[in-house]
């Protein structure tokens, strides 16, 4: 089960590495989104403007995306940053897993939706009860 548990680890280890890498290319298109409408008033969502919008209406709606745009960009950064993070524990636990090390997988795995962490992680959790039973005390 030891085994199992760490090709689930590397598995779910490599699935956190590119879902860092995919939120932070996607966070670096929203940024870059967000400077071309402050910048050049770029209309790349299609809002759709005929004779009911003004032109301060549109710029307002222009402003109101890009901020929008800046923060999902940010959020993205802040997911990509913890999906690093969730990478470095989940190979570190491969090595000299404990109990605490398990349980940061489980829940850093569940936020970062990476299945085949939360398993490898739940198998090593099962693997590390059975090598070492705990003394019961009379």
């Amino acid at each position: 089960m030891k085994k199992v548990s760490n090709i689930l680890l590397t598995v779910g280890g490599v699935f956190h590495i590119i879902n860092g890498i995919v939120f932070f290319i996607s966070s670096l298109y929203f940024l870059i989104a967000a400077i071309a409408f402050f910048a050049f008033g770029y209309n790349w969502m299609g809002i759709q403007y005929d004779e009911a919008m003004t032109e301060e209406t549109i710029a307002i709606t222009y402003k109101i995306v890009a901020s929008v745009y800046i923060l999902v960009g940010f959020m993205f950064i802040g997911c990509g940053i913890l999906s690093e993070i969730a990478a470095k524990i989940t190979f570190n636990t491969k090595e000299n897993g404990n109990k605490k090390n398990y349980i940061t997988i489980i829940v850093l795995s569940a936020i970062t939706d990476s299945p085949a962490a939360i398993v490898g992680s739940i198998l090593g959790l099962i693997a590390l009860n059975k090598e070492k039973p705990e003394v019961q005390q009379e």
